[in-house]
């Protein structure tokens, strides 16, 4: 990323947006307390472990070259455990990410497995970004995040992967906009969020761009309904930090955030949430409603794409807005149209 914008300047930038004139003093001050994170962890809502079945959908040689016989001799241990992993299928000759994802093709791993395989992996990897990386023809591949973090399951191997994100930066190998979305999806999946807004709030540290609007609306969706309100006004600093559009422009992320100040139902949020509905309207206004509308609940493959949770997300999120202006005795009609006419209203029912 050629330029990152300090956090302290994207959140004045927030809040003098278009919607920012509404706020009240109060509501102001919610964007100025951003900084001050991770004071108490929520639960998060619990999701689907998608990495279950598909975190080797990336594929293929995680490495720069074939996996040569002296392996076995620097990393005795690590290989030794990957071969009995594969001795049904006679002499291995790949490389612990090859035999992770021709294994993982095959059957679901078991619990011990999948530990023994992180830990082979994280080992092989960090061998070879360390300040002394081992002399070894092998390299490893961006790809290698998707697997470590398909094999992860707990906060604590997340936490220890993302010790490694520094010594990857130093050792000048390149981010994709792929590895964050798979990093925060994680982190949500294993209901550790924050650690991911840990990451994405220390630029110079890890180095990890929030490269995508639609990682960032993953973030804002794994803390917006169980966590501080402030971690939710963070990532929308967040927003402006790493050149993404406004979230105030964007539908489901202002949806959420909208959502969320009203469930957190102080004088301040609710001050908030109040500057955020114009932009919603106008929003809502400008997106035709089949466009988002939900799948059938008979195709679950579609139902489980991204774009189709983002739909589900908004769905929902607007339900819970209806309900809140409702309860306050404050117009609808224009949003309980919109639903009508996308089919969210009749999927909520």
């Amino acid at each position: 990323m050629a330029h990152i914008r300090p956090l302290s300047c994207a959140v004045r930038t927030l809040s003098h947006q278009h919607h920012a004139a509404r706020f009240s003093s109060q509501g102001a001050r919610y964007l100025n307390q951003s900084a001050a994170l991770y004071a108490k962890k929520g639960k998060a809502a619990r999701a689907d472990d998608a990495f279950e079945d598909d975190f080797e959908d990336d594929g293929g040689d995680l490495f720069g070259g074939k996996m040569k016989a002296a392996q076995s001799k620097s990393r005795p241990a690590a290989t030794t455990n990957v071969k009995s992993n594969m001795s049904s299928q006679g002499p291995s000759t790949s490389s612990p990410e090859e035999s992770s994802h021709e294994k993982s093709t095959s059957k679901k791993l078991s619990y011990q497995d999948r530990v023994a395989r992180f830990n082979t992996l994280y080992q092989f990897m960090a061998e070879r970004i360390a300040k002394e990386p081992v002399k070894s023809p092998l390299q490893v591949r961006n790809t290698a995040w998707t697997h470590l973090f398909g094999l992860a399951t707990s906060k604590q191997q997340m936490e220890k992967l993302v010790k490694l994100f520094p010594l990857w930066r130093d050792s000048g190998r390149p981010w994709t906009p792929q590895i964050a979305e798979n990093f925060v999806r994680r982190c949500e999946e294993l209901d550790c969020a924050q650690l991911a807004l840990q990451v994405f709030t220390d630029h110079p540290k890890y180095g990890l761009d929030l490269a995508s609007i639609s990682a960032a609306r993953r973030l804002l969706h794994s803390l917006h309904l169980a966590h501080p309100l402030a971690d939710s006004i963070t990532v929308g600093a967040l927003y402006r930090v790493y050149n993404l559009p406004p979230l105030s422009s964007d539908l489901v992320s202002c949806a959420m955030l909208t959502s969320a100040c009203f469930k957190n139902n102080t004088a301040e949020s609710v001050a908030v949430a109040d500057g955020l509905l114009p932009n919603l309207r106008k929003l809502l206004e400008n997106t035709p409603p089949k466009e988002m509308a939900l799948p059938a609940r008979e195709d679950p493959w579609l139902r489980a794409r991204t774009e189709s949770k983002e739909k589900a997300w908004l769905a929902w999120t607007l339900a819970k807005i209806e309900k809140a202006l409702e309860k306050q005795e404050k117009d609808f009609a224009w949003l309980r149209e919109w639903r009508t006419a996308s089919g969210h209203l009749q999927a909520a029912a």
